[in-house]
């Protein structure tokens, strides 16, 4: 099951590094917003205003992770098979339409990363959509409360 997962985890770092490329993006890493909430088995992310927060955006004004115009709606997270698990839901707020889009959320405890949890989504979203992306992991599971990074990759 762990040989499988890291399989998934590698094709979405190779997607996600050929959409970036094909894209003629930049592969320049945006800063992160860290926020930390406590989460428990398979339930639902509320986020709090981060503290140290940079100029508020609508995104950052309302208490949301946000990165590069795409805004966190939530994020679920459940153990799989020892791993962790998730679905992320997050709203286009780029004023573009884009392509299979790409996303990283990270996991913190303690100071440390506990877990790097790829999806994406190979549809084309338009402005306001808010889509729902399976996350996934091959971190072994590690019980909250947990500090969050999200990062749009592409």
């Amino acid at each position: 099951m762990v040989a499988l997962a890291l399989i998934i985890v590698a094709a979405v770092a190779l997607l996600v590094g050929g959409a970036i490329g094909s894209a003629g993006g930049s592969t320049t890493a945006s800063p992160r917003v860290t926020v930390t909430a406590t989460v428990t088995d398979t339930a639902t992310v509320a986020f709090p205003a981060p503290a140290n927060s940079p100029a508020p955006t609508s995104a950052a004004a309302s208490g949301r992770l946000a990165d590069q115009g795409w805004t966190v709606i939530q994020v679920r997270l459940h153990e799989s098979h020892g791993d962790f698990g998730g679905i992320l839901r997050v709203r286009n707020d780029t004023g573009v339409t884009v392509d299979a889009p790409a996303f990283t959320v990270s996991l913190l405890k303690g100071g440390s990363q506990v877990a790097s949890m790829l999806g994406g989504d190979l549809a084309t979203v338009p402005p306001g959509k808010i889509i729902t992306v399976n996350l996934i992991s091959a971190d072994t599971w590690v019980a909250g409360p947990y500090g969050y990074e999200f990062q749009f990759s592409g």
